[in-house]
């Protein structure tokens, strides 16, 4: 599992740095996305559901940031 942490960077940063990692780690088949925006929490679900990728819903502990994990299909 590959940790992305884009805590404190605005929308659309996130989302632009998961397809980034995509890109770069094909063998690579779990990403764990840590954000603060809450864009994110529309922007990456959107995003994985579009590209037939998994995301668990968002967890969050008070005041951590936003927790996904996005998996590739098998």
């Amino acid at each position: 599992m590959k940790t992305i942490d884009v805590c404190d960077l605005p929308c659309p940063m996130p989302l632009l740095k998961l397809k980034q990692a995509l890109a770069e780690g094909p063998e690579v088949t779990q990403f764990e996305l840590y954000s603060t925006d809450p864009g994110s929490l529309r922007d990456l679900p959107a995003f994985c559901e579009q590209q037939g990728l998994g995301c668990e819903s968002p967890s969050r502990e008070d005041g951590r940031p936003f927790r996904f994990v996005v998996t590739r299909p098998d």
